[in-house]
């Protein structure tokens, strides 16, 4: 192990509904062996981000390090020269794997700003990733009731019938929510729903299909189907009328306070639920009701 030599800051950019530790992560911890650099993370909110990078702008107490979160390049590293070019050390024999990627996947231009220089690192992962909802049940309280996962919009809709009069949250009171959803959000929004009924909706309402024609979602007949059975839900008190309004925050309370039985997130794990409350819930895939294959939230998004 090595000794620690030096200390070095870091803007930590975080997500309002996720709480981590970045200091405790074993990452960071096992750099800091392999280096003898002791990193000091400020985590920052995504609503205090631009405020607070401003600010450290303007007083002159810039950190090492900003990682994540957006950041004016052109005004902080072309105007007043606060950010370290990179390229220079990348040219230096630094970062050998990062930049042999970043040229092979022609990331070079898009990085460098106006003055020629790089002073930033992109955020380079897996291509084929679904990073759109996907669907998690609450397996436990199926196992409860003896039921399957669903396969089609017909059985959901009973089992989720079921989530709703059977206290399966033990409390006895009929407070089970069978389905949570925020509104505008591609990991937690209602706009996945959509994909039961063949149609990848997302913010701008637009798609491209198969063959490379571009599509209005509203003006499809799925779209107005899905309508009709979000209508029939409401009405049955299975899905929370609250989606319309409540942000990810309060989406993730009511899902951590165990009486949720489905909702759509990225994954289960690293994220704003509780890991007991997360270990209840299995991915649940259903067959589109025409077209009879797998529903999948985002699928040719535009």
């Amino acid at each position: 192990m090595k000794r620690i030599v030096r200390l070095a800051c870091a803007l930590q950019y975080e997500i309002d509904n996720i709480a981590v530790d970045f200091n405790s992560l074993w990452y960071y911890r096992q750099i800091e062996q392999q280096t003898g650099v002791h990193v000091d993370f400020t985590e920052i909110k995504d609503s205090e981000w631009s405020s607070s990078v401003s600010l450290a702008f303007a007083k002159g107490k810039m950190p090492d390090i900003i990682l994540r979160g957006s950041l004016d390049v052109e005004e902080y590293g072309v105007s007043q020269h606060l950010l370290v070019p990179l390229d220079e050390y990348m040219a230096k024999g630094y970062l050998p794997n990062y930049t042999e990627r970043m040229d092979r996947a022609g990331l070079r231009e898009q990085l460098t700003a106006s003055d020629g220089h790089i002073y930033q690192l992109g955020f380079l992962i897996s291509q084929d990733v679904n990073t759109n909802g996907h669907f998690f049940i609450n397996k436990t309280w199926l196992d409860r009731l003896g039921l399957e996962v669903p396969e089609t919009v017909d059985e959901l809709t009973e089992v989720l019938r079921r989530f709703r009069n059977e206290d399966l949250n033990g409390n006895g009171a009929r407070d089970e929510i069978p389905l949570e959803f925020t509104f505008d959000d591609n990991t937690t929004g209602i706009y996945n729903l959509f994909s039961f009924f063949g149609l990848p909706l997302n913010e701008d309402y637009a798609y491209v299909d198969q063959t490379g024609k571009v599509h209005f979602a509203p003006e499809e007949e799925s779209f107005f189907e899905t309508l009709a059975w979000l209508h029939q839900l409401y009405q049955e008190g299975l899905l929370d009328i609250d989606f319309i309004s409540q942000c990810s925050t309060i989406w993730a309370e009511k899902v951590n306070e165990g009486s949720v039985g489905m909702f759509s997130y990225w994954r289960l794990q690293n994220t704003a639920l509780n890991p007991d409350v997360a270990a209840n819930y299995g991915i649940c895939c259903l067959f589109m009701p025409k077209a009879g294959r797998l529903a999948c939230p985002g699928t040719w998004v535009l």
